[in-house]
């Protein structure tokens, strides 16, 4: 009896025993998934904090951790394969793949664009707009950030939108486009509005200094205006780094208006911000200012202080460009105080910096300063060889910044009609959406109703998609056409400047000759010089006692050889081929003007000194200076008015 109670009562506790298991086991299902589901977060939470910390400073170790993780977990949260998806496409960019890094980006807006998740769709295209400004492709950046703006404005995103906006206005700063730039940043700024944090009002000062240093440069109070707002916000946040960009423009502000003293002080205040707060690299450009205006004041030894200064800063950062730029401003003060010496030792200091000059402003320079110092060392051939280099590379500097504006205006052009062109169809495709909705309205309304009204709708929606089609393709018909007529009107353009190179080139062949033909008469002119001169060598040897007795009919014929109407005569015929209708055009003018001054006139022309004339005609050089003084006050010419000059402008 009791072995059967005893029994009895261990099967109770067993099926107790059992429920009470199944119970915990139910329960503790949802704890241990919770628990998994916590521990995965937090590893993703601690990957993701790691990937932000070294995705710019260690790509190749972020892109292990990323990858590692994708693979080891195949059924991830959308979201969090997005954030890693734009944390691979940069990493993929800083290791100089860019190909990669477009992928990781399109499968992040891919999956942003799925879920319908705004915020890390902005991110993506965001992240896209970056890539795409640094590989060049400028109006794929535009739309990128115009897309991110758009989207961080519906999530009221206040410095998410600024930081697009500010993409959008370096993205136009890259494409030379100074104006669209310049709009940006004052939308910019008006959307910051009142910002006073710390962070706010540094964005806002950044700004201001931007729009400043694109303002034309003859807006000198516009420009003004900006960079002392800017400093005021500065000084606020005790951003002295900032300062002391924004002083150095101050003062080159100053220096470009003529207000030296002015500007004297804000780049006194530059250095003393970028020496206390190690800014060396940067340091250069004010110390080559600061020389400009001591030089521009007539202290020629203050300049040259602050341009070694320069030249030391420079060369201890290795700045090629403000080393090569502050030596040429040593020795050009040099060669102002007439120490050649000294110029020539940084003269030799440019030598060994040119191999690493490719800027066309410095080489333009570096000739300008060797051609000077040639001439004043009269090494006339070295000074004209660098004085025809210097030409070369100046009218090189010409013709690239004429270029370069009509470049700008060009993008400018293409810009806007690529811009009425986006407009346009956004207008179409907000008519479509809006079409898109009555049918769909409508076409409810008609499935409730019954099946005939259905067969009507298919019907008509068949009749619309015809129509869409008809006007798609007239579309495309006015667009062919368009294209057409723009590329006749590229084609026209082309010609024409094509006609205006030849015509330049023929100008010039031209003017090449007429040179030519003037060292010729320069030459002849000479020779006739040169004989007379042996000739009289000859007269005086004659002239000596024994001379007389025994050659006194050979000095007679000597004497018939300094007839310069003869000489005058042949070069005037090599002359006229010149210069044809010269002594015509010349004797219309000036009917008073005998043929001594037609002579005197024609050598004048061709560029002979006084003393050659003098040879030629066998006279002093005070009786030509005389004739000279005659010439001008027959011709009632001023003082000023250069011979040359009127006589170019004759013929």
């Amino acid at each position: 009896m009791f072995n059967s109670y005893l029994m009895s009562f261990l099967k109770y506790i067993k099926f107790r025993f059992a429920v009470l298991l199944v119970v915990i086991f139910i329960g503790g299902i949802p704890l241990i998934k919770s628990l998994f589901a916590e521990h995965a977060q937090t590893k993703t939470d601690t990957l993701l904090i790691r990937l932000k910390q070294i995705y710019v400073t260690q790509p190749d170790e972020a892109v292990r951790l990323a990858k590692n993780y994708l693979i080891s977990n195949q059924h991830i949260n959308p979201e969090i394969k997005i954030r890693l998806s734009i944390y691979l496409g940069a990493d993929y960019y800083y290791l100089g793949k860019p190909d990669s890094s477009l992928m990781y980006l399109d499968t992040a807006l891919n999956l942003s664009n799925k879920i319908n998740n705004q915020r890390l769709l902005a991110n993506s295209y965001n992240a896209q707009a970056i890539i795409h400004i640094h590989l060049g492709n400028y109006e794929k950046a535009l739309r990128m950030n115009k897309s991110a703006c758009n989207l961080y404005r519906q999530l009221n995103d206040t410095m998410a939108m600024v930081n697009s906006l500010k993409g959008i206005a370096n993205t136009f700063l890259r494409m030379d486009h100074n104006d669209s730039a310049i709009y940006y940043n004052i939308q910019t700024l008006t959307i910051l509005g009142k910002k006073i944090d710390t962070t706010g009002l540094n964005y806002k000062a950044g700004l201001m200094m931007n729009i400043g240093s694109l303002l034309d440069k003859h807006q000198f109070n516009n420009i003004l205006r900006y960079y002392l707002n800017a400093e005021q916000l500065f000084v606020k946040t005790g951003n002295e780094k900032e300062l002391a960009r924004l002083y150095n423009n101050i003062g080159s502000l100053y220096y470009d208006m003529g207000k030296t003293d002015t500007a004297l002080s804000y780049l006194s205040k530059s250095v003393s911000l970028k020496k206390l707060n190690r800014l060396k690299r940067n340091l250069s450009s004010s110390l080559l200012l600061m020389g400009d205006c001591y030089k521009r004041l007539g202290k020629p030894d203050m300049a040259k202080q602050y341009f070694k200064e320069a030249y030391k800063t420079a060369g201890q950062v290795e700045d090629n460009y403000y080393l090569t730029l502050s030596t040429v401003s040593i020795t050009q003060i040099y060669l102002e105080e007439q120490k050649t010496d000294s110029a020539r030792y940084y003269l030799t200091k440019l030598n060994t910096q040119k191999a690493n000059i490719e800027s066309l402003f410095l080489k333009t320079e570096i000739n300008r300063i060797k051609s000077k110092y040639y001439l004043q060392t009269n090494n006339y051939r070295k000074a004209f060889q660098y004085y025809r280099l210097y030409k070369v590379f100046s009218d090189s500097l010409s013709d690239i910044k004429m270029a370069k504006a009509t470049l700008e205006l060009e993008k400018k052009y293409q810009t806007e009609l690529k811009e009425k062109k986006n407009q346009q169809l956004q207008n179409q495709l907000l008519i479509k959406q809006h079409k898109e909705k009555q049918q769909k309205l409508y076409l409810i309304i008609l499935v409730s109703g019954s099946i005939i009204l259905i067969m009507v709708v298919l019907l008509l929606i068949k009749l619309l998609n015809t129509r869409s089609k008809s006007i798609q393709w007239l579309k495309q018909l006015r667009k062919t056409e368009m294209e057409k007529a723009r590329l006749e009107k590229l084609e026209h353009e082309q010609r024409m400047a094509s006609e205006k190179t030849i015509r330049k080139l023929q100008e010039e062949k031209h003017r090449q000759e007429i040179e030519l033909s003037n060292r010729k008469l320069a030459t002849l002119a000479m020779q006739i010089m040169n004989k007379n001169e042996i000739l009289r060598e000859i007269e005086v040897k004659l002239n000596t006692p024994n001379g007389k007795n025994n050659l006194r009919n050979i000095n007679n014929l000597i004497k018939t050889s300094f007839n310069f109407d003869k000489n005058w005569e042949m070069l005037k015929r090599h002359f006229e081929k010149v210069h044809p209708g010269f002594f015509t055009s010349l004797k219309k003018r000036h009917p008073n003007l005998t043929d001594y001054d037609l002579r005197l006139a024609a050598y004048l022309k061709i560029h002979l000194t006084t003393k050659e004339i003098a040879q030629i005609i066998n006279v002093t050089p005070a009786a030509i200076n005389k004739s000279r003084q005659r010439l001008r006050k027959k011709m009632n010419l001023s003082g000023d008015v250069d011979f040359g000059e009127y006589f170019n402008a004759i013929c």
